[in-house]
């Protein structure tokens, strides 16, 4: 899927065209819109699926690009938010039904097939998404999502009805609300809880309590005319798989704050990323973090054990301030 998220435009043809013209219209759109997943593109790299005309469906607005997409926990479901403030659901399991869809000129009208099943509109631009992480098909309770949008408190999702479950809403000194822009949890605690991102801290709320009840983990001081911490908004949060409570924050200020939870205290701050960091992600056994900014053709990594300096510089092309993310092999 291209970034707008759009098929080219179709050229007008005579009323007396019949529908063989119109399919061959549409197929010669679609595979210039694909065209590099054809020619000498190996099969295994080829999609199997597209998902097109939900997103040309929108009237919000005229390019509709996508912003985030999320795999659930199990597998089974697929979240993608775009520029028009909405989350679809999608169910991809039945959208590719054998290996003769990996043609060599892409048909548009044969492989658009995916749809979605669930669509939920938010009112403002969406900043992140998040599956309840212990969900599961099987377990119609479990089967939800959270989103984080601007001037919005945190939403959470029935994934079968797009009923809104519950809020969790947090208000600056002056009683107004404020949006965070991340979601993370921890469920090595006693009780799961959720770590959302904002200015200067981090808010943590037990997911069994829905409301405004929280406390706040500040991330950047200022006393005595001095000043400490990591400082700006704190765009992604990740927690280290070994179960230790140590996670890392990284901020749009270009740098990755780890600290040790409950308290939040602040073990290390790393420096050397380019652009304001969008992702943060932990090696499997938590030894190794990875960290990746917008507009920055690197993504760093850092071995936890012996902080202070990159281990290793992995090149990527990022010409955008889109989020592009990274993901671990669990093989």
């Amino acid at each position: 899927m291209n970034d707008s998220g759009q098929t080219a435009p179709v050229p007008a043809v005579p009323e007396a065209a019949t529908q063989d013209d119109d399919a061959s219209a549409n197929t010669n759109s679609g595979a210039s819109l694909w065209s590099q997943f054809s020619g000498g593109t190996p099969a295994r790299f080829r999609p199997l699926c597209a998902a097109v005309a939900d997103f040309e469906s929108s009237s919000r607005v005229d390019n509709n690009f996508l912003k985030d997409v999320k795999w659930s926990p199990d597998g089974l479901c697929l979240l993608a938010s775009s520029d028009d403030n909405a989350i679809r659901l999608f169910e991809p399991g039945g959208a590719a039904e054998d290996s003769a869809q990996l043609e060599e000129t892409w048909r548009m009208p044969h492989h658009d097939r995916l749809k979605s099943a669930l669509k939920v509109q938010e009112g403002e631009t969406i900043y992140d998404l998040a599956w309840l992480p212990t969900m599961t098909s099987a377990d119609p309770a479990s089967c939800c999502f959270f989103s984080t949008s601007r001037d919005n408190p945190v939403h959470v999702w029935d994934a079968f009805t797009g009923q809104c479950r519950g809020s969790y809403c947090a208000y600056t000194d002056a009683e107004e609300l404020t949006a965070g822009y991340c979601i993370a949890f921890n469920s090595h605690a006693g009780s799961e809880q959720m770590y959302v991102g904002f200015n200067n801290c981090v808010r943590v709320f037990d997911l069994s309590r829905p409301g405004r009840e929280h406390r706040i983990v500040p991330t950047f001081k200022r006393a005595n005319r001095e000043t400490s911490g990591q400082r700006g908004i704190i765009s992604c949060i990740a927690f280290n798989p070994d179960k230790s409570g140590l996670y890392a924050c990284g901020s749009y200020s270009r740098n990755v704050g780890l600290y040790a939870a409950p308290k939040g205290n602040l073990l290390y701050n790393l420096q050397g990323q380019r652009g304001g960091i969008t992702q943060v992600l932990w090696s499997r056994d938590g030894n190794y973090l990875f960290s990746g900014g917008r507009k920055d053709r690197e993504i760093l990594c850092w071995d936890v054990r012996n902080t202070g300096d990159v281990l290793l510089s992995l090149p990527r092309i990022v010409s955008t301030n889109q989020r592009l993310q990274v993901c671990k092999n669990k093989k």
